[in-house]
């Protein structure tokens, strides 16, 4: 990696009351103080390290005119005491695109490059004060979008998960040694490797943490990334209505006309701390209109990506056959969670709605009016409350941030299997140490201390330029 000085403005665009701009490298204290000038006039004040960690007020000048950009405060952090463990030097303007383009383009006039999406916190990674977790959490913090996931991201920034992962990677590594000592003194390899408890060992230290952390990541998936909820039933049952509903907005056109609807439509809300994302979708069942029946295939296509179903049907009249084989599309999809949604259920005289065969299977059922807004605020407990039935529900201490470290503690677990059965079968020594030596590499992913480039830059292109 190019370690030269990077700049870069780390507030977001538009008009307000203050935009900072961050710069980080060897150079960056010179380049700043070559377009600053402290309110004392004294040119150079920001290179006293005495002045490390102090905020100076002053301005930020043309050096080719003179002519005054901007009067800012500029705070300088030298390293090692800075978020990238370089000289760090960050100017506190205005926040007006054009007071910040024009001191990021005088910065880079004087040598510094505009830097690459997430490159300080990558820079704050290579040169070890975080490590990968720590990394992903930042962004996890930054895009968090409710309490709960906001809980889960800064629980890594802490080093929750991290904890678990140094302790079994130290098991590993000192049973590594043992491998390697049993090589060298292969007489004692008894005495060395007691291999009447490596199971148990194995799975104390090792399988129950990684089962712990695995399990927490399918219980708990829905806390970090939120519920992917999708609303299926046949034309003119008050889908859109109910989304609308949902959301709090008139974000769906409405018609009585069937097909209103071709394309799915999504959007996220905040339901009792967890993002909801709810699709709408064209309405199922058999069309003659090509662009129509495209949109009908894609709904069916993606099912399989949905946490939640909710199947609406009209209280007014009897299933119907398209009815039957919607759900009868649904239920294929082994472990799919289905809502029953019986709308329309202001136009029933007495409030008598139909039964529903007992072959409708679900895990809850609302009877709603989406045109009196009847049985919305129950159906949105119950998209919440079909995944967390413990009201008093008790976010672990280490969640599982995201995919790739569940697959890697999960080819850390497998990779420590094989080694366990090469064992018990009398396998070579050095084969059993390549086994041990995958999983630690596997554990060392998740933490960057053994990661391909190629997965180092995805996570850090996730982060927006100035983070």
């Amino acid at each position: 990696m190019n370690f030269d000085t990077i700049a870069a403005t780390a507030t977001p665009a538009g008009s307000g009351g203050i935009g900072i701009i961050r710069i980080s490298g060897d150079r960056s204290v010179p380049i700043v103080s070559s377009i600053f000038r402290s309110y004392s006039s004294k040119k150079n004040i920001i290179t006293n390290p005495c002045n490390s960690h102090r905020v100076i007020y002053g301005h930020i000048v043309d050096p080719e005119d003179q002519s005054i950009i901007d009067e800012v405060l500029v705070l300088t952090m030298l390293a090692p005491r800075s978020y990238t463990r370089e000289d760090v030097v960050e100017i506190h303007s205005h926040a007006s695109y054009v007071v910040l383009d024009l001191i990021l383009h005088l910065l880079i006039k004087k040598g510094a490059r505009l830097a690459e999406p997430g490159e300080f916190t990558k820079r704050a990674f290579l040169n070890g004060r975080i490590d990968l977790t720590q990394a992903e959490a930042i962004i996890d913090i930054i895009n968090a979008r409710t309490e709960q996931e906001l809980k889960i991201a800064t629980s890594h920034i802490d080093g929750g998960m991290k904890s678990v992962i140094v302790e079994i990677s130290n098991f590993l590594v000192k049973f590594l040694s043992l491998i390697d000592a049993s090589i060298d003194f292969p007489d004692d390899v008894e005495e060395i490797i007691n291999i009447n408890t490596i199971t148990s060992d194995f799975q104390s230290h090792v399988f129950d943490k990684i089962n712990i952390l695995v399990k927490h990541y399918n219980d708990e998936y829905f806390l970090r990334d939120g519920l992917k909820v999708v609303i299926l039933g046949r034309p003119n049952v008050g889908k859109s209505s109910i989304m609308n509903c949902l959301i709090g907005n008139d974000r769906v056109i409405v018609s009585p006309l069937p097909g209103t609807t071709r394309d799915m439509v999504s959007e996220t809300v905040n339901i009792d701390g967890i993002a909801v994302k709810i699709f709408d979708t064209a309405g199922l069942h058999n069309s003659s209109d090509p662009v129509e029946s495209i949109g009908i295939q894609k709904v069916y296509d993606n099912l399989i990506d949905f946490d939640l179903v909710l199947f609406v049907v009209d209280a007014t009249c009897p299933l119907t056959d398209a009815d039957h084989l919607i759900f009868s599309k649904i239920n294929k999809i082994q472990g799919r969670k289905i809502i029953l949604v019986i709308n329309k259920s202001d136009l029933i005289h007495g409030n008598k709605v139909n039964a529903f065969p007992d072959l409708f299977r679900v895990d809850g059922s609302a009877t709603t009016s989406a045109l009196f807004n009847i049985g919305i605020d129950f159906l949105r407990d119950l998209i919440v409350k079909v995944f967390i039935n413990d009201k008093h529900f008790v976010l672990p201490s280490h969640v599982v941030p995201n995919l790739r470290h569940k697959k890697a503690l999960e080819n850390a677990k497998n990779a420590a299997e094989t080694a366990i059965s090469n064992i018990k079968h009398s396998e070579p020594l050095e084969i059993i140490g390549l086994d041990i030596k995958s999983s630690i590499d596997a554990l060392g992913s998740i933490t960057g201390k053994n990661v391909d480039v190629d997965i180092l830059d995805q996570i850090f292109n996730r982060f927006c330029i100035g983070k």
